[in-house]
């Protein structure tokens, strides 16, 4: 208000008495909001053991692959062990099939499972299975991807190493994806998903060490399992009810000779489409100074 008061008149202090004026005016102050209300980030109740609370989504339609276009994702919310089962279609007859036949077979029927608000997750046949099975759905705000942030940011990173496959290889590398996702270090814990998950690394290929093939007492081993996996999982249950926080926005680092470089792009990228073209060389394109700098780094 004080902005439009100064462009005509123009008196002592007037910013400060438009600014009182305008605080005063009780039809504004029976009116309007002034006082809002901050709701903080909420958390997820941390389950007590493994495979109790599962987030599931869909991901497609993808390039096709051995006959499958889409991709049933589950997040365990204990261990975080991720899997995805490729599906040909999103019916609700497909995802409840492959959520049995995929997850429940293998971990067991969990107690809740949280999902969107899609029509194969509020359908008749996928309710009936989760009261046949024990199962409370849990639905996250409609057209509001980050309530189900835990898969949503897994389905990031599995998009990320298919898009190294080629597309009719797709399907056979997405093991092969989940191995190497499962047996990746996790800077905060210091350890795996599959050492959460089984007590112990996963034997990657080409291992240089080889432990000694000795017989072991079941009994024994059990005991050295549950010694060794209730102080990660503590560990893991201490860090997961650190509260939620939004991280700032970074500032815009602009190299001084790419000023208009950018990874910016008007077109709509394909599903399982590469970000970045490349490489190219410095006689191709001329008007992208980002290949340059690509090809060749400075120093």
């Amino acid at each position: 208000m004080a902005k439009l008061v100064i462009q005509v008149f123009v008196w002592p202090s007037v910013q400060k008495d438009c600014r009182t004026w305008a605080r005063a005016c009780q039809s504004c102050q029976r009116s309007k909001v002034c006082r809002h209300t901050l709701t903080p980030l909420g958390d997820f109740t941390l389950p007590a053991a493994r495979f109790l609370h599962v987030h599931i989504d869909l991901v497609g339609p993808l390039p096709t692959s051995g006959g499958h276009t889409y991709c049933l994702t589950a997040v365990d919310c204990f261990t975080h062990w991720p899997d995805a089962i490729p599906i040909p279609d999103i019916t609700a007859d497909t995802v409840a099939r492959a959520l049995l036949t995929g997850c429940t077979s293998r971990f067991g029927c969990p107690q809740t499972i949280t999902t969107n608000q899609g029509r194969q997750f509020e359908s008749q046949l996928f309710h009936s299975l989760a009261k046949l099975c024990g199962i409370q759905l849990s639905r996250t705000t409609a057209n509001h991807p980050a309530a189900n942030g835990l898969v949503e940011r897994f389905q990031r990173t599995l998009k990320a190493a298919i898009m190294c496959h080629a597309d009719h290889h797709r399907t056979e590398a997405l093991s092969l994806v989940l191995f190497g996702i499962c047996t990746a270090c996790k800077e905060d814990l210091q350890a795996s998903i599959a050492e959460l998950m089984y007590g112990e690394p996963l034997r990657i290929p080409g291992q240089l060490l080889t432990p000694i093939a000795e017989p072991v007492d079941p009994a024994h081993l059990i005991t050295q399992l549950r010694q060794y996996i209730w102080p990660a999982l503590d560990q893991f249950q201490q860090h997961a009810m650190l509260p939620s926080y939004i991280c700032a926005k970074r500032p815009q680092e602009v190299h001084a000779r790419f000023p208009s470089a950018g990874h910016n792009s008007q077109s709509i990228e394909a599903p399982l489409q590469r970000p970045l073209p490349g490489p190219i060389t410095e006689g191709e394109d001329n008007a992208n100074p980002h290949a340059r700098q690509a090809h060749h780094p400075v120093n």
